[in-house]
Parts: C-alpha cells; sequence; structure tokens
C-alpha cells in the first residue's frame, strides 16, 4: 500500500512563520538591551579614567601648593580655588559655557558643545593649562572649599572629631565637586550615556 506524502498545510505554515517572527523579536530586543547595557558600560568605564586623570593632576598641584588666603573674601565655598606655592600663585577655576550641578539628565545645548565647560589652571604668568579633555567628558560647573577658612584657624575642634571622623584634618585642604558627563550626552541618546559625580578631597602643603 502506498503510504501519502505529507506536506505542511497552509495554516501550520503561517503559524511556524509566526513563531519564528515571535523569537526574532525577542532575540533582537535583547540583544539591542545588552548592546545599550554594554555601551553604557563602556561610557561609564572611560569617563571614571577621565576622572581619575583630573584627580591624579589636582593631587601633583595640591602636593606642592597652600591655600592663599589673602586672594579670599571669606567664602567657604567658591567657583573658583586660589593656591600658592614656591613657584608662584595660581588658581584652579572653569571656562566655557558651565552648567550649574543638575540631575544627571541633561541636554546640552550646540552652545555648551561648541565651547564646552573646562577645568583650567592659572598660572602665575597668567597661561593657562587645562585639566580636562572635552573630547572624553563634559563637565558642570566646578565648585570648591576650603579648610580652614582663614590662615591661623584651627581646623577642627576636638569634640567635632567623633561625630565627622573623616574630617581629622591636619594640614590645609580643599574639596572639589562637580557632575562629569559623556560628550554625547543628548536627549535623543540619553539611554546610552552616563555620568557620574566628582567629589574629592585634597591635602595641601601648609
Amino acid at each position: 500500500m502506498k503510504q501519502k506524502k505529507r506536506w505542511f498545510t497552509l495554516l501550520e505554515l503561517l503559524i511556524s512563520i509566526g513563531i519564528i517572527g515571535i523569537l526574532f523579536v525577542i532575540l533582537f530586543r535583547a540583544y539591542i538591551s545588552i548592546s545599550q547595557v554594554t555601551f553604557r558600560v563602556q561610557q561609564a568605564k572611560n569617563i571614571q579614567q577621565e576622572m581619575i586623570r583630573i584627580s591624579q593632576i589636582l593631587q601633583n598641584i595640591a602636593d606642592n601648593h597652600s591655600i592663599n588666603f589673602e586672594a579670599y573674601s571669606g567664602s567657604q565655598m567658591n567657583d573658583i580655588l586660589f593656591l600658592s606655592g614656591e613657584g608662584g600663585n595660581v588658581s584652579i577655576t572653569s571656562t566655557g559655557v558651565c552648567i550649574s550641578n543638575s540631575p544627571a539628565i541633561t541636554w546640552f545645548t550646540q552652545e555648551q558643545k561648541d565651547n564646552p565647560c573646562q577645568l583650567i589652571i592659572i598660572n602665575q604668568d597668567e597661561s593657562i593649562t587645562t585639566i580636562t579633555t572635552p573630547s572624553e567628558s563634559f563637565i558642570s560647573k566646578p565648585y570648591f572649599s576650603i579648610f580652614p577658612t582663614e590662615p591661623n584657624q584651627q581646623i577642627i575642634h576636638n569634640d567635632q572629631i567623633d561625630d565627622f571622623p573623616f574630617l581629622k584634618i591636619k594640614q590645609p585642604s580643599f574639596q572639589v565637586h562637580f557632575n562629569i558627563y559623556t560628550p554625547l550626552y543628548e536627549q535623543w541618546n540619553w539611554i546610552n550615556m552616563s555620568s557620574l559625580l566628582f567629589q574629592q578631597f585634597f591635602t595641601l602643603q601648609w
């Protein structure tokens, strides 16, 4: 007896195509999600490396300078840091179009992209040394806090040490903080972008 050849019916074929299509969509979405996560991780690594580089530059400056109290007007929080050392007075501040410290999701305008905020050193001879690298990262406006706020001031009272053990400061010091963003932090591409808070404490010479 001859066995009949069995073929797929049109309905079975359509069902198979539908299942394959659904599986393809699921796999494609998973691939996109993994790609986005991988890209964000790489972006975060890049700005972490930039933060380390900035930190090393600031530490080198701190190792050879102290606070230039004469340049201050008494305010503790400033957008410019005045330092003095054997090589002369220097100041650290920002240039360009700087946004204030803000939430992570912030869109850069074209003006900010054309003239990005940069952290700079103004040397004794008024020459400028750029600390940050706009091609690697964007930053918000940096702010500096100095300790102590005036010369010969006791840096910390003994009764405060138990409450603030991290403030066992025996030397003049400063703190700097700003947000650091990946270079193309744009509204249409925000899901792939990263930002971190740069906030570090540096001790200075007497």
